[in-house]
Order: C-alpha cells, then sequence, then structure tokens
C-alpha cells in the first residue's frame, strides 16, 4: 500500500537524522573549514512552505568516541 510505503519513508528519515545527531559532534564552518566567528544565514519564517533557505551552510562533522 502506498501510505504504509510513505509512513515508513518518514520514519526512515527520522531514524537518519536522529543517528546523524547521535553519532556525530558537528560545528557550522566557513567554506574552507574554519570555525571562528561563523554565523547561520537569517531564517526567513514568512515561508509559507518548505523553501530552500538563501546562501550556504558548511558542517565539520566529527564521529563521537
Amino acid at each position: 500500500d502506498l501510505t504504509d510505503m510513505h509512513q515508513f519513508a518518514k520514519l526512515e528519515m527520522a531514524i537518519c537524522t536522529a543517528m546523524f545527531f547521535a553519532l556525530f559532534d558537528f560545528d557550522v564552518v566557513d567554506r574552507e573549514g574554519n570555525t571562528g566567528d561563523v554565523s547561520l544565514p537569517p531564517l526567513n519564517l514568512d515561508n509559507f512552505s518548505a523553501k530552500r533557505q538563501p546562501g550556504h551552510v558548511w558542517l565539520k562533522c566529527r564521529r563521537r568516541v
């Protein structure tokens, strides 16, 4: 059934996201990988639907021990 597959896909994405946050430490960095004074692009809360935010974000990931 298509509805079951859709629900399973949403569950799979939630599990992958949770595993990413559980298994890795990450920092926001600039294009060169420097963790200095780096800020996130401004968040537009007026977007009615999901849209790509302007600007770029780079993450430096380290596996947790």
